[in-house]
């Protein structure tokens, strides 16, 4: 039901959504948590402590490329060469933030500073999949947030705490999680001709630019290809949310 206003009882409100994000992101959290125990025990077996990974989950908050970074980092590659993979890696949640941009813009800059950090794939699908792309609950919003980076959080930190003696998480298939994750929210989100045909135009780019471009750059080429085809079929875009950005 859309609401013209805020609701009555609006702190209430913002908290039922709170809650319902937070549940929504309990099977997205152990796939997560997962994850991030493949680059705890990656990230310790390659010389960090345990203060340097709390460290970096805090003030990078990326899964991609935090693994990514460890692994060059164990090749003794050069500070640059990080920096340049990294960022990178990162470029996604640029075209992320600037598709969000418009459903926040009548929100006040705090919580759009606290949302673009709890910005992550797995949440932006997961709130993508909820509004459907016309509204945007931001108590939601920062339910799916929070859960997501706590899940990381904690599995990183329990990945770096287990790490002596124990072999490669990815022999056990954990590292399998990340992707899992994304082909489950895929699915979800196959709803139309326009989601499918976007899908596959971006998977296709994807999957040919990667043997012909280096490093990571097929992965912004694909998401960009997708969201070009996505913008082509559906020229109407959505519908921008009341002021105040809250709606259900």
């Amino acid at each position: 039901m859309n609401h013209s206003h805020r609701p009555p009882g609006e702190s209430g409100y913002r908290w039922g959504l709170f809650v319902e994000g937070l549940r929504d992101s309990a099977p997205l959290a152990l796939s997560i948590a997962a994850y991030g125990l493949v680059y705890g025990v990656v990230a310790a077996q390659s010389g960090m402590s345990l203060a340097d990974v709390i460290f970096a989950d805090i003030v990078v908050f990326s899964g991609s490329a935090q693994l990514v970074a460890v692994e060059m980092i164990r090749a003794n590659a050069s500070v640059f060469a990080v920096f340049s993979a990294t960022l990178v890696m990162s470029l996604r949640h640029l075209l992320m933030g600037l598709s969000l941009a418009p459903r926040v813009r009548h929100v006040s800059r705090a919580p759009r500073c606290i949302l673009a950090y709890l910005l992550n794939d797995e949440s932006y699908a997961l709130m993508i999949s909820r509004t459907g792309g016309t509204q945007f609950p931001l108590g939601y919003a920062f339910g799916v947030g929070l859960a997501t980076w706590l899940s990381w959080l904690a599995g990183t930190v329990a990945g770096a705490c287990g790490s002596l003696g124990m072999p490669d998480p990815g022999r056990f298939g954990l590292d399998f999680a990340f992707v899992a994750v994304f082909l489950a929210l895929l699915v979800l989100q196959l709803k139309d001709r326009t989601t499918l045909l976007a899908a596959l135009g971006g998977g296709i780019a994807a999957a040919l630019l990667a043997a012909m471009l280096p490093g990571n750059w097929y992965i912004l080429a694909g998401t960009a290809t997708s969201c070009l085809l996505g913008m082509a079929m559906e020229p109407r875009g959505f519908e921008t949310p009341p002021v105040g950005g809250f709606q259900q």
